[in-house]
Order: C-alpha cells, then structure tokens, then sequence
C-alpha cells in the first residue's frame, strides 16, 4: 500500500509501523506544528465495509479512553484513494516490548520496577474498562 506524502493538513514524515490490517507513519500537523502518528488502513481493507467499520469503531474507542497511558486521537478521515486514516498523539517512548528489551539488557529488573509497571497496566486497563 502506497501512502501519500499528505494527508489532509497532516506531511507524512517515515513509517514507524505495520500490521496486517494498517500502517502507522509519523507526521507533522502543519497547521498546529506538532508531531503525531496517522493510522492508514490498508487499501483492500479500506474497501470492505466491515473492516473499514471496524477501524473506525476503534478510533471512536480511543477516543473516548481519557488515560496516559493510551494516545489520544485527534482527527479522522480518508484520502483521496480512498484510505480510511486517523490521526493520534505521537508515543515517543516506544512500544512496551522496546521499553522491556531495552531495560532488560541494561540489568536485572528490581521489585520496584516491575510494581511500575504492572500498576500502570493495571490503570491503564482499568480506564479502557470504564
């Protein structure tokens, strides 16, 4: 799937991610000058309604979670082909699994360090419920 340099008022920049379903891309929102990540549907994906639903469902959900430990989503929408998108805050901390990878290497993991976690799982799981 080809992404195009724009989105709306949103410069693509690089991809930061792939599934099967969507790439993420960081980008620049030109007109408030900040950086954030789009979503973009793939382009087969885009086309079946149930799919395409789906991930607009999941957008709405995203939305509504008002937690930091989740990213917030700020706007949606579709390209010109036809790509369904959204766009969201920017993790510019990494994934957990890069976060754990890169602790892990630098030694042993203290009792302190794994209550950290697990309780900002557990909050953030806990908000996604409410």
């Amino acid at each position: 799937m080809t992404v195009p340099a724009r989105i709306g008022r949103y410069r693509i920049r690089r991809q930061i991610g792939a599934g099967a379903f969507a790439t993420v891309h960081a980008a620049v929102d030109e007109v408030l000058d900040a950086d954030v990540a789009i979503k973009v549907l793939g382009g087969s994906w885009s086309a079946d309604p149930e799919i395409r639903e789906r991930f607009i469902q999941e957008a709405r959900l995203i939305r509504r979670v008002d937690h930091r430990a989740f990213v917030r989503v700020f706007d949606i929408g579709e390209t010109d082909q036809g790509l369904a998108w959204f766009a969201m805050t920017l993790a510019r901390r990494g994934t957990l699994a890069e976060r754990l990878d890169q602790r892990g290497g630098s030694g042993s993991w203290t009792s302190s360090d794994l209550e950290l976690i697990l309780t900002s799982l557990n909050d953030g799981l806990a908000a996604l419920h409410d």
